[in-house]
């Protein structure tokens, strides 16, 4: 019998000061990745089921100026943009049809995001990843085994009443995402209990994909404060496979710049012919004294070190800019690692504190049972 895999989705928020970087990402158009799964070459295979029509700032600016979203009141901090990530283990589609069977998949999960935003009006871009190598899977299963992972990138809207003094009461779209996700407070008698927004959300998903009648799925992890507890985990093991990666690429560039300056240093010996050699091959002419007269081997020898000159310049050029860089990417790295090694250590004590929760929601509920 084949394994069920679970759904995962998760929800991203972008104040407008950090909706470029995530642009470039779900878009693929920044210059490097920090993300090593990232397969140079292969962008091509990400497949749109929604193209952004524009940069996502100017979509925003045209939904304001068009009136679809009520710009009035809101704060240059608040956030602007929501990001879900649809994923599956990568096992799944190497089972159920790989590459196409993705495609397939997860147009019902944006059939999903569609209905969640609001309608299509408000998703500026819904691409699937497909350029993301699952080395670990690759290594086991011996084949190329990519993450397959859908981005959809949408306004988190909800519908107000506002009241004009020249058209009375109107209903207008305006972004809120903590509206728009709050968690709903139940009371029933004397016990009080929360339905988490995000936990709906799984709900509302599993039953969706599971209406496209899809073979082996299972819904994630119920409870809000498991699913937290698996976006961390998932962070902090993201994280620490880049600072990984990063650590490995640091020791290349150490082992390149060694290389390269070992390099620099052989140059002198490929010159065939000293400055001592040049000057004991010369005597002045008996003719003039401003002439110097010289052995044809020794002309032949200043020729060819002129030739070597020129190449060896050229290629001394290349390598200090080799060096320069690779010194500058070593350097970068560092930094790097540094701050994702500090963010995997800040995401320990915010996974305690939800585990305390865990906990606590367990006491409850055997209290109550």
């Amino acid at each position: 019998m084949a394994e069920d895999y679970k759904l995962f989705i998760s929800n991203q928020a972008f104040a407008a000061s950090s909706i470029s970087g995530h642009e470039k990402h779900v878009e693929r158009t920044a210059v490097a990745y920090n993300n090593l799964d990232i397969i140079d070459g292969r962008a091509d295979k990400n497949y749109y089921y929604k193209r952004p029509e524009a940069s996502y700032k100017n979509q925003l600016d045209t939904m304001y100026q068009s009136g679809l979203i009520d710009k009035t009141g809101q704060k240059k901090t608040q956030n602007v943009l929501n990001g879900f990530v649809f994923n599956m283990n990568a096992l799944y589609f190497l089972e159920h049809g790989g590459y196409e069977g993705a495609i397939k998949f997860y147009k019902h999960a944006y059939d999903f995001a569609v209905k969640e935003a609001g309608g299509e009006q408000f998703v500026l871009s819904a691409v699937m990843h497909a350029d993301e190598l699952n080395k670990t899977y690759s290594t086991k299963m011996k084949c190329e085994v990519y993450t397959y992972h859908l981005h959809v990138v949408f306004t988190p809207v909800v519908k107000k009443i506002v009241h004009d003094k020249d058209h009375g009461a109107k209903e207008v779209y305006k972004i809120s995402h903590n509206q728009k996700w709050a968690n709903k407070v139940k009371i029933e008698g004397n016990t009080r209990s929360v339905e988490y927004a995000y936990s709906l959300l799984q709900d509302r998903y599993y039953e969706h994909m599971s209406m496209a009648r899809l073979p082996n799925i299972q819904r994630g992890e119920k409870g809000s404060t498991i699913e937290k507890l698996k976006m961390l985990d998932y962070k902090g093991q993201q994280r620490q496979k880049y600072v990984d990666g990063l650590e490995i690429r640091a020791k290349e560039l150490e082992g390149h710049i060694h290389l390269l300056e070992q390099a620099k240093n052989s140059q002198n010996k490929k010159i065939p012919m000293s400055y001592q050699m040049i000057q004991d091959g010369a005597r002045l002419s008996k003719l003039s004294k401003n002439e110097v007269v010289v052995e044809k081997k020794t002309w032949d020898g200043v020729l060819a070190m002129a030739q070597s000159y020129y190449a060896l310049s050229h290629e001394f050029s290349g390598m200090e800019r080799a060096v320069s860089i690779s010194k500058d990417q070593l350097h970068n790295a560092g930094l790097l690692i540094s701050k994702l090694s500090a963010q995997v250590k800040e995401l320990e004590p915010v996974k305690e504190k939800e585990l305390e929760k865990t906990k606590e929601h367990a006491e409850l509920k055997r209290g109550r049972d």
